[in-house]
Parts: structure tokens; C-alpha cells; sequence
């Protein structure tokens, strides 16, 4: 009896080991660092902007965020954890439709000012101030170096 309960304490004891070590190791897939920063156009915040860094080295994840009202914006690795692996990536930038302005335009469309009842034809695009090679990984001239710790971008174009 003695013996079964020290085997039952073993694997019980084996058992929380391992769950430890099985929560979730966040630095799978390489370790990330916090990545801020502001975009700004002509000197104003862009807001609702998908700020994506594509990386060079093709073996590290993509990131990206969105700007708030006043252009700030935090990255996210592909993989939901708060920043993204060091490295040098290329800044491509989509600008994104606000959901006020997807409402107004999908409210417009319903109602006969340029979709068929019931809704629009086509969904609502989202009118761009950002320079066309922004727009591109392949144009953009912006590219930006993160390393390990904190990273503030400043992308003012």
C-alpha cells in the first residue's frame, strides 16, 4: 500500500512538472520585443492605418498594428504576442475604413445612393492619403531595424 501511494505521489508530482512546462512557452517561435510608434503624414496622425512590417529575413513572422486617432500604434506578431522577433523589416502601410465610415457608406448604399436594395454592390473602400509606395512591399522605401528591447518607430512620410 506504502508503495502505491508513493507511485501515485511520483506521477502526481511528474504530472505538475510537466504542466508547468507546458503552459505555453512564449518564446516559442523566437523571442519578441515591444514595438511602438507613431505615423504621422505631413506632420498630422493617420489614423486607421494597418502598419505591417514585412521582415527580410522570409524565416521571421510578419507584424503589424493599427494607428489610433492620434497615429500611435502598438505591433503584434503574426502569432498575437505583443511585438515582433529583431531584425530589419520593410514598413507597408494599408489605410483601413473606420467602422463610422463603413456605416455611412454602407447606410448610402442601402438606401439608393449606389447599391442595389438590400445593400450595397460592392463593399465600401476607405479614401487614401498615403503615399503610393507605402502602399507595396515591394516600393515601400521605408524600412525600419528592431531590436532587442523596447522600439519606438517615428514613420512620419
Amino acid at each position: 500500500m506504502a508503495q502505491r501511494k508513493g507511485a501515485v505521489v511520483f506521477f502526481a508530482l511528474a504530472g505538475l512538472v510537466m504542466l508547468a512546462g507546458c503552459g505555453g512557452d512564449p518564446q516559442i517561435g523566437g523571442k519578441v520585443y515591444p514595438v511602438k510608434g507613431k505615423l504621422t503624414v505631413g506632420g498630422q496622425p493617420a489614423a486607421d492605418v494597418s502598419v505591417n512590417l514585412y521582415p527580410n529575413d522570409k524565416s521571421l513572422p510578419i507584424a503589424s498594428g493599427t494607428t489610433k486617432p492620434d497615429g500611435t500604434f502598438q505591433v503584434f506578431n503574426s502569432d498575437g504576442r505583443e511585438g515582433a522577433m529583431a531584425g530589419k523589416y520593410k514598413v507597408v502601410l494599408k489605410q483601413n475604413q473606420s467602422k463610422e465610415a463603413a456605416k455611412a457608406a454602407y447606410a448610402s448604399a442601402s438606401s439608393g445612393g449606389g447599391g442595389a436594395a438590400g445593400g450595397p454592390t460592392q463593399g465600401p473602400t476607405a479614401a487614401t492619403n498615403l503615399p503610393e509606395a507605402y502602399l507595396k512591399q515591394e516600393t515601400t522605401p521605408k524600412e525600419v531595424d528592431i531590436v532587442a528591447g523596447d522600439n519606438d518607430l517615428k514613420l512620419d512620410l
